[in-house]
C-alpha cells in the first residue's frame, strides 16, 4: 500500500512537512505493494507435452501463463529501472499486454500508474476501471485499492463507509495493508469517531501479518501517546523494525528520534543513514528537509550526512556542518534513484 500513493501530488503520507511538524505525520501506504520481479528463464517456464502429458488446451494455458510472467516481469523491470533504463511508458504498455491476457496483478499495476500519472497522464477514471477489474478477479490489492480511491475520492465520490467496506473485504482476503488502512480510518476519525484504542488493535493485526505500515503506525501511537502511554523507547523499536523492512516514513521518524536522543542514544551517524534511506526511497518529507537548510537538525548530523553521502559516492566536498549547494546536489542525485 504499500508499497498505494507515492509522492506525486497525492502523497500517501500527506503533504511533506518539516521536522517540527512531523510528529503529526501519519502513514498512508501505497496499496501498490512492490511486486516481485519474475526471475525464471523462458526455458524454466516452457512446458512440453512429453513432460506434462498436457492436452492442447492446457498447453495453451501454459503458454499464456508464460507470456504473462515474461510481460509482467519486463514491465516491473522497466518501471523500477532494474537492469534497464527506467521507462514508465514502456512499462505501462507491457502491463497493458499482460492485463489483456487476464493478469490481475498487471491490471492493478495499471490502475496505480494511471492514479500516479506514470507513463501517462493521470486518469482517475481509468485507475478505478483497472482496480475494479483486478478486484473482480479476486486480487486483494485491487480490492484494497478500491478502498483507497473511495477514501481519497479519486475517480469516484469520496465515501468513507464504502472505503471501510472495501478494506474489510480485502482484509478478509488476508491483505494486511487493508487491515492497516482500517486502523487509519479509526485513528483519523474518517467516517467514524476518532478512536486510537480501536486503531491500535487494527495496527497490531496488520503488524502481526508483517505489514511495515502497521508496525510504523504502532510507533506513531507510542511516540505521540495516542491510546497508549507515551513511550519513546517502544516507538523507536517499532520504527527500527519497520525501517529495516524498507519503510521510508519509519526511516524518517527514526532519524528524528536518533537526532534528538529520544528512546535511545543520540546517534548522528545512525540518523544520517536512516535519513538518506528515506530520501533514496523518495519520501517527500525527507527529500524536502534535506534539500533545505537543515538548521533544525544538529551540526553533528549535517556532518555525518556529508560523510554518508561521500561513502555512497555522491559527494566529494568538504566534510563540515555547512549545508550548501554542493551537498544539496548530491542529495538530488540520491533522490533521483527513488523508485
Amino acid at each position: 500500500m504499500a508499497s498505494a500513493l507515492l509522492a506525486s501530488g497525492h502523497d500517501r503520507q500527506g503533504k511533506a512537512k518539516t521536522k517540527k511538524q512531523s510528529w503529526s505525520y501519519l502513514v498512508y501506504a501505497f496499496l501498490a505493494v512492490a511486486v516481485v520481479v519474475a526471475t525464471k528463464m523462458e526455458s524454466e517456464i516452457s512446458i512440453t507435452s512429453d513432460r506434462t502429458h498436457s492436452t492442447p488446451n492446457s498447453l495453451d494455458e501454459n503458454r499464456r501463463s508464460g507470456d504473462v510472467l515474461r510481460l509482467r516481469g519486463a514491465a516491473q523491470r522497466y518501471q523500477k529501472g532494474n537492469g534497464v533504463p527506467r521507462d514508465y511508458s514502456l512499462a505501462l504498455n507491457l502491463y497493458r499486454e499482460a492485463a489483456g491476457l487476464g493478469d490481475a496483478e498487471s491490471m492493478n499495476s495499471l490502475g496505480l500508474m494511471y492514479a500516479e500519472g506514470k507513463g501517462t497522464a493521470k486518469d482517475p477514471k481509468l485507475a478505478h476501471h483497472w482496480f475494479q477489474k483486478a478486484a473482480n478477479l479476486g486480487y486483494s490489492d485491487g480490492v484494497a485499492n478500491l478502498g483507497w480511491i473511495h477514501q481519497e475520492g479519486i475517480g469516484v465520490k469520496q465515501d468513507f463507509d464504502l472505503a471501510y467496506a472495501w478494506f474489510e473485504k480485502a482484509g478478509a482476503m488476508g491483505n494486511a495493508e487493508a487491515i492497516n488502512r482500517i486502523g487509519m480510518l479509526h485513528a483519523e476519525g474518517l467516517g467514524r469517531p476518532k478512536d486510537a484504542v480501536e486503531a491500535r488493535q487494527w495496527f497490531e493485526r496488520a503488524a502481526k501479518a508483517g505489514n511495515s505500515n502497521g508496525i510504523s503506525n504502532l510507533g506513531w501511537l507510542y511516540r505521540d501517546g495516542l491510546g497508549v502511554e507515551r513511550d519513546f523507547e517502544k516507538a523507536r523499536s517499532y520504527f527500527v523494525r519497520s525501517a529495516d523492512m524498507g519503510n521510508a516514513l519509519s526511516a524518517w521518524c527514526l532519524a528524528i528520534l536518533m537526532d534528538e536522543g529520544k528512546g535511545g542514544a543520540f546517534d548522528p551517524a545512525g540518523a544520517s543513514i536512516r535519513l538518506l534511506d528515506a530520501v533514496q526511497a523518495g519520501y517527500a518529507g525527507a527529500v524536502n528537509e534535506v534539500a533545505g537548510d537543515m538548521q533544525e537538525w544538529t551540526a553533528d548530523i549535517r556532518l555525518e550526512l556529508k560523510r554518508e553521502l561521500a561513502r555512497r559516492g555522491l559527494y566529494d566536498g568538504e566534510l563540515n556542518a555547512v549545508w550548501g549547494g554542493t551537498v544539496r546536489e548530491a542529495v538530488s542525485q540520491l533522490a533521483a534513484q527513488s523508485n
